[in-house]
């Protein structure tokens, strides 16, 4: 999974949707040699096309972006976010177990992070913030996205 993920983000540096990989110099657990399969840029960008018009197309394009479990995207709220330095800090992670909403931190302790945000994911949640106020969800709940 850590060569997985390391790839995944170098790839996002070539692409220039991150400024450096966050993951760079750390260690890996050991991993499993399955061949993993990504998607082309050519592919992602389908996936966006296709996802445009739904009020969540920005949590799509923040887990491609920045590689975060589903898990943790759900788990992200208004104050992980610092829209001056472009940062996003990954704190918890929501997922739903027997029915219930499961609230706690990510996987592993290594999970808990901070991200660079390239501009147009900055983009992306600067219009969910507008999209929060005029839904009337602004200031009622402090998670970025709900359903």
């Amino acid at each position: 999974q850590g060569r997985r993920l390391s790839s995944m983000f170098r790839q996002a540096v070539k692409w220039e949707l991150l400024r450096r990989n966050p993951i760079e110099g750390t260690q890996s657990q050991q991993h499993r040699a399955d061949k993993c399969e990504t998607f082309t840029p050519d592919e992602v960008g389908l996936i966006l096309q296709a996802a445009e018009p739904h009020r969540l197309v920005g949590l799509i394009d923040l887990g491609f972006t920045l590689g975060l479990r589903p898990a943790e995207l759900y788990g992200t709220q208004w104050h992980d976010w610092d829209d001056v330095a472009d940062i996003l800090s990954v704190r918890r992670k929501v997922a739903e177990v027997d029915g219930h909403l499961d609230i706690g931190p990510p996987k592993t302790a290594a999970s808990v992070r901070d991200l660079d945000v390239p501009a147009h994911i900055t983009g992306r949640l600067q219009d969910r913030r507008r999209a929060a106020m005029i839904e009337g969800c602004a200031g009622r709940t402090e998670w970025i996205w709900t359903n």
